[in-house]
């Protein structure tokens, strides 16, 4: 089963994958299905490499990995994400953490059975020009682009990994962006920070 964690502490388990070397043509996914219809189904398409370039335009330059999803996170975001209709039914969910099990042979950071996490939810366009949400992460696979992703560090479990990119990226840009952490000066005045959660 692939396991979800809830950016309230909730955690849910959702959809069946087994052990097994050969990736499924579908899978269990969470789904955007009708502008207003979220559903559970558990025959969405598996996506592939490759599948990206095919779905969007104005990509940054990097190649595509396929992950095996362990675990993903529930962010205010991912609650009405934008979703263009031509891209339904599409896989929610913005977070992810996992291992990759394909990989295209231009990437030069990952590979195969690394264990990976990461924010795949960027805004961008379809082919048609619609404005989307790039999303994946509440399927038993996703793609990626490389660029969007990092090696889990040794210690960390796939399901802290899943539970982190989004709170993570959203604490760095309020202290570096909006505070000026950045700025070397801002430590010398010795700031207050106020962490809420637990």
């Amino acid at each position: 089963m692939t396991r979800f964690l809830y950016g309230v502490g909730i955690i849910g388990w959702v959809g069946m994958c087994c052990k097994s070397d050969r990736v499924p043509t579908t899978m269990s996914a969470y789904i955007q299905s009708t502008s207003s219809s979220q559903v559970f189904t558990t025959s969405s398409k598996t996506p592939e490499v490759g599948d990206l370039r095919k779905l969007y335009s104005g990509l940054p330059k990097s190649c595509e990995v396929q992950i095996k999803t362990g675990a993903s996170s529930v962010n205010p975001s991912d609650l009405y994400p934008t979703v263009a209709a031509s891209s339904l039914p599409h896989v929610l969910g913005s977070d992810v953490a996992g291992e990759v099990v394909a990989a295209e042979s231009s990437c030069q950071r990952l590979k195969v059975g690394d264990r990976v996490w990461g924010d795949i939810g960027a805004n961008t366009k379809t082919l048609q020009g619609e404005k989307t949400k790039e999303l994946g992460g509440y399927g038993e696979y996703a793609v990626a682009l490389e660029s969007q992703l990092a090696t889990i560090p040794p210690g960390v479990s796939v399901q802290t990994a899943g539970a982190l990119p989004k709170v993570a990226l959203t604490s760095y840009k309020a202290l570096v962006w909006y505070a000026g952490a950045k700025n070397d000066s801002l430590w010398q005045r010795s700031p207050t920070v106020l962490i809420l959660g637990v």
